[in-house]
């Protein structure tokens, strides 16, 4: 566009650094592990019903891998050979990903599904900072690194304030991973197209990655 307009003279020619204009600016995101996974679904003090289905279905997400826009209108129709069957919304990809027995109780209690019933995003992003309130090993201070402009800095946090409805997804990818899940197969599920965005994506704390070490000795 750029080039356009200098030809038609509609901007003089200037220097322009296109890596200033479209550099990715990064961030640290979180996933839960097997504590706050843990101690989200031993919650019973609910303000409402769809407080209930919003920990049930992130905590479902967190077993199964796929994007809000999927995860939020699973309906029973979709449900059957102990399988979930999904053609996925951004990808047009259809996947088959089995149901694990958690993820089996929380199906049980919505007999017709969440389509009608889930919050919008934002909605449920914010109803879910409200639950990850009551998580005790998610009120814990986290540095968030984020980089603008080529300088990293970081802000002191907890790691309630940073869990949205992504959060699942990105939990479902890395703890498959350190499971021992090849990484083709996560993909599959997850809808990555490539190893390198794929291993960008999954977010793992060095003490893990020095337990993972561990256990291989």
């Amino acid at each position: 566009m750029i080039d356009y307009a200098k030809e038609k003279k509609l901007i003089s020619k200037v220097e322009l650094s296109f890596r200033g204009l479209l550099g990715r600016e990064d961030s640290d995101a979180i996933y839960l592990d097997d504590e706050n996974l843990r101690e989200m679904l031993a919650i019973t003090d609910f303000s409402n019903s769809t407080e209930r289905l919003v920990r049930d279905l992130f905590a479902l997400a967190c077993m199964v891998g796929l994007r809000f826009s999927d995860y939020s209108k699973l309906t029973q129709s979709q449900i059957r050979n102990g399988n979930i069957y999904v053609l996925q919304q951004k990808t047009m990809q259809k996947i088959a990903i089995p149901i694990h027995p958690m993820v089996k109780d929380i199906l049980d209690r919505y007999p017709e599904g969440f389509k009608e019933r889930c919050p919008a995003n934002q909605p449920f992003n914010d109803i879910l900072k409200t639950i990850a309130a009551k998580v005790p090993s998610l009120n814990t201070p986290f540095v968030k690194r984020i980089t603008k402009g080529g300088t990293t800095q970081g802000i002191d946090m907890l790691k309630k304030d940073l869990l949205v409805s992504h959060s699942a997804r990105r939990t479902f990818c890395t703890q498959s991973l350190l499971r021992g899940i090849d990484i083709p197969v996560i993909m599959a599920i997850s809808g990555h197209k490539d190893v390198k965005t794929f291993m960008s994506y999954v977010k793992v704390s060095s003490e893990v990655l020095a337990q993972q070490i561990k256990k291989s000795w």
